[in-house]
């Protein structure tokens, strides 16, 4: 299946995933920092367990921490 995948490190790109793929498994191959982050599946926040369908539109957004 294809989903399109976006977070801060890299520019929005279109990825080949098998059926039955969590956004924890992407997590896991991803270039993500491993920084607190928000996830959204389709613009609404999800849980990492959620499994992903075709044409899915994944963000991984860094909370920027200061003071």
């Amino acid at each position: 299946m294809k989903i399109r995948f976006v977070n801060d490190l890299e520019k929005e790109k279109e990825i080949d995933l098998p059926e039955g793929t969590t956004i924890a498994d992407v997590v896991k191959k991803s270039k993500t920092t491993g920084e607190t982050i928000i996830i959204r599946v389709n613009k609404k926040l999800a849980h990492p367990k959620t499994v992903l369908k075709e044409g899915d539109f994944l963000e991984f957004i860094g909370i920027i921490y200061g003071g």
